[in-house]
């Protein structure tokens, strides 16, 4: 009975907490950002399963940065001004780098050469490490639904939750991408997508970091 079980085991994030935790989450991944930007235009130009790896990137670059958010990591580079700097730098040329990658990709098929060109794991990886909406989003998250008494249950609920729930969120805008690049039909009208939404990804990243 659950009378009868030892009263030092961890229960369940209660439900009420849990549930907004989940709105949270839902609401704060479904937003536009340079890694949603990124999925919905790789989801129009290779299609959402080749966009897969890039995804399950995305989230151990997200969950890898979450963790060392809630260890006070990030906390301490922050209060580091030379070493904020040369973050919001590299987060920039990268997103940069990805948006030149997105905006003049070669639309590929599910046999073509182009579509076996998708960006993989690795580059979807840096994606999250680099965006300062992420780390808004886990600083949020962590002060808002982790409780110093249950503070390693909690950090890791949100963490799968951001997972599931967040990767969900991010995959739909691979699928929007999808059906975009269908409605488009010609290729000049999905090239244009494309770029317009590499614009975005960097106009989002430079108000992150001005906001930052």
């Amino acid at each position: 009975m659950l009378s009868e079980l030892p009263a030092h085991l961890p229960s369940f994030m209660p439900a009420e907490r849990y549930a907004l935790l989940s709105l949270f989450i839902l609401a704060a991944s479904g937003t536009p950002g340079p890694g949603n930007m990124a999925l919905a235009a790789l989801g129009g130009t290779h299609g959402p399963t080749r966009t897969l790896p890039f995804l399950a990137g995305m989230l151990v670059g997200f969950t890898t940065t979450l963790w060392l958010a809630a260890a006070g990591l990030l906390a301490l580079i922050s209060s580091v001004p030379v070493l904020q700097g040369a973050l919001q730098l590299a987060c920039f040329a990268y997103i940069l780098y990805l948006a030149w990658i997105i905006a003049f990709a070669r639309p590929g098929t599910v046999s073509g050469s182009a579509a076996s060109r998708a960006p993989g794991f690795l580059r979807g990886l840096w994606v999250h490490p680099l965006n300062p909406k992420a780390y808004a989003m886990q600083i949020a998250a962590l002060s808002q639904f982790a409780t110093p008494d249950h503070y390693l249950r909690d950090v890791s609920i949100i963490s799968l939750t951001f997972v599931v729930l967040g990767g969900g969120a991010n995959f739909c805008w691979a699928m929007a991408g999808t059906l975009m690049a269908r409605l488009a039909g010609a290729p000049s009208r999905l090239r244009a997508i494309n770029v317009t939404l590499a614009a975005l990804m960097v106009a989002s990243t430079m108000a992150s970091l001005l906001i930052a």
